[in-house]
């Protein structure tokens, strides 16, 4: 009767043990994990995006390189685009050799070499020229005017001078040019305005001068 009561505790006390330990394996499996929508953000990735936009805005401002396209891997600095000159090119990959964060730097712009026959150095040239004539167009009309005003001036004053020199003077090479010397200062007078007037200022001094006085 003992042994039988005994085999029965030991029994019960089995079965107690098994039965919690389903219900400890049960609330354990349904403990699962469940993913977030939670971004995982590297340091390196975050750094090649400023790498990136910081040297598109070098390549904007120094208008160096023609379509210029910047990509950055891993702290590879890719260069793409064209320019005409081979300093611009290595200029550009100097300037990515120093930029802190890049350890290698994939130089792919081309240097396109210009053709002989280009006239557009030549239609830009003629383009300013004209511009710069425009400009100047003002300044240009009102010493013409200067110029127009000194001539008139100027003869009539040398004809003053003959009808004076006339009755005093009886050589006619000596009267004409005693004439004529009345009419030199203000010849002087208006060539200075004349060059003052389109920035000619140091050869306005040389005409004032002695040297462009005797000359005249």
């Amino acid at each position: 009767m003992n042994r039988f009561l005994s085999f029965l505790v030991l029994s019960m006390t089995v079965t107690a043990a098994a039965s919690q330990e389903q219900v400890n394996s049960k609330v354990n499996d349904d403990i699962t994990w469940k993913d977030t929508e939670q971004i995982i953000e590297v340091q390196q990735k975050v750094a090649d995006q400023a790498i990136e936009k910081r040297f598109e805005s070098i390549l904007l401002i120094s208008k160096r390189i023609n379509e210029a396209e910047v990509e950055v891997k891993e702290g590879v600095l890719i260069l793409r685009g064209w320019t005409h000159d081979e300093a611009n090119r290595d200029w550009v990959e100097n300037a990515a050799n120093r930029t802190e964060g890049v350890i290698a730097v994939v130089n792919n712009i081309e240097v396109r070499l210009t053709e002989q026959w280009d006239l557009q150095p030549a239609v830009n040239e003629a383009l300013s020229l004209y511009d710069r004539f425009i400009r100047a167009l003002p300044k240009l009309s009102i010493a013409l005017l200067v110029l127009i005003l000194t001539w008139l001036v100027a003869r009539v004053a040398s004809k003053i001078a003959l009808r004076i020199l006339q009755r005093k003077v009886t050589n006619l090479f000596v009267l004409r040019m005693s004439a004529r010397l009345f009419a030199v200062p203000i010849v002087v007078i208006g060539l200075y305005l004349v060059l003052q007037l389109t920035g000619l200022t140091s050869l306005a001094m040389t005409v004032i001068g002695g040297t462009g006085l005797l000359g005249l």
